[in-house]
């Protein structure tokens, strides 16, 4: 996770509003600790002398990108994205840290503005907040098509919310179930999560990718866990500016919104809370 949101009418879909400076907040906030719990920007990748151009597709803020620019400034990275507020912050952060990282408006549900073989490696977290479940297949290809030969795709996506508690639950469902209704999630009907995770090889046998690998990891928010308090954070503040989303689709009343937001928070400071975040990393190459 980290493109426009429904409220603008715009294809791409995202369940928040983009350009709200609380929402960078939040997936720059959100983006570290991912970051965090995989163990770095690119911790599967033991032999990186090949790759020299890195396009990150729907960056964000560009916690990603601008990481990655910094601890490998041989390396050219590229970050898109179709919010201009955000590619506006990412570019002054480059600038300021003077690192080779250049950022573009972009909306990767189209076809990507860049020559065929311009990169080596592909990276994208958690698109799947604004993919519909048809879209992947032009995406991929896209990929496929920017790629070098040899040259990595690499997506890192969410997948279920695992806790001790039924008021979590209850929140979780939500998402899973207003992702179903919107087309972006490849979970069955009735199924509580996302099953985007569970796609992926295949979505990348089907373009034409090779030698697919994965890692899953989770992310720990129970309580008095390191990134607890962040991660509730990002919960809550996911909550409360996905509202308009969330009443759009009859999911949820603002009442019954607002009452689930004071649940939680009364939540997080009860003790013997656990949950856990589950992601997976997945990667291939382009024959």
């Amino acid at each position: 996770m980290e493109q426009n949101n429904t409220s603008k009418g715009t294809s791409s879909g995202y369940f928040i509003n983009q350009e709200l400076i609380e929402e960078m907040v939040r997936l720059n906030r959100q983006g570290h600790f991912v970051t965090e719990a995989m163990g770095g920007v690119l911790p599967e990748q033991t032999d990186l002398f090949a790759v020299h151009d890195i396009l990150d597709l729907a960056c964000g803020p560009g916690e990603w990108a601008l990481r990655v620019a910094q601890e490998y400034p041989d390396k050219h990275v590229v970050g898109v994205d179709l919010s201009e507020r955000m590619i506006q912050y990412a570019s002054v952060q480059a600038e300021a840290s003077d690192i080779n990282a250049h950022f573009q408006v972009m909306d990767i549900t189209q076809p990507l503005a860049f020559p065929d073989a311009s990169f080596d490696l592909v990276n994208m977290r958690m698109v799947m907040g604004f993919m519909k479940k048809e879209s992947w297949p032009q995406l991929l290809a896209e990929c496929l098509r920017v790629l070098r030969p040899g040259g990595i795709i690499r997506i890192t996506e969410q997948e279920v919310v695992l806790t001790n508690s039924l008021v979590f639950d209850e929140y979780s469902n939500w998402w899973y179930r207003a992702f179903q209704q919107v087309g972006q999630s490849f979970a069955l009907p009735g199924q509580h999560q996302l099953g985007i995770t569970i796609a992926l090889k295949p979505l990348l046998a089907k373009a034409g990718y090779v030698a697919q690998q994965h890692c899953a990891f989770a992310v720990d928010f129970s309580s008095g866990a390191v990134a607890q308090e962040s991660i509730y954070e990002n919960f809550l503040d996911a909550l409360k500016l996905g509202k308009p989303f969330l009443i759009k689709l009859g999911i949820a009343t603002p009442e019954h919104i607002q009452e689930q937001y004071e649940r939680m928070k009364d939540l997080v400071r009860q003790g013997g809370f656990s949950g856990y975040w589950f992601f997976m990393t997945v990667w291939a190459r382009k024959p």
